[in-house]
């Protein structure tokens, strides 16, 4: 039998990576970018984006760019997918944490 090759399909939120918004993301984020020269910094952005692509769940990214790109609060974004308050809060602080982690990982 022969089958097709399976294709992976890349989610829209994983092609809407912004800079802008994961310096955003924490003060941490921004003061450590500050303090680095160019070539490190393109070396922090490209961890970062892949910590964006493959750490972060569906989740914890749709709820992140509805924060900080579309500036929605907590309760619109909740209203949004249906789910509670706490669970957005809970899944940006993880997506947070862990974009934090690979921040402090490169810069030390």
């Amino acid at each position: 039998m022969n089958r097709k090759p399976r294709r992976t399909r890349v989610s829209e939120y994983t092609l809407d990576f912004d800079k802008q918004m994961l310096r955003l993301l924490t003060e941490e984020t921004e003061q450590a970018v500050r303090g680095t020269e160019p070539e490190q910094h393109q070396i922090l952005l490209r961890a970062l984006r892949m910590a964006w692509e493959h750490e972060l769940t569906l989740n914890q990214r749709k709820y992140l760019r509805c924060y900080y790109k579309e500036k929605l609060r907590l309760r619109e974004i909740a209203a949004r997918y249906g789910v509670a308050i706490s669970t957005v809060q809970r899944s940006m602080q993880g997506g947070k944490k862990k974009l934090y982690h690979i921040l402090f990982y490169f810069l030390t």
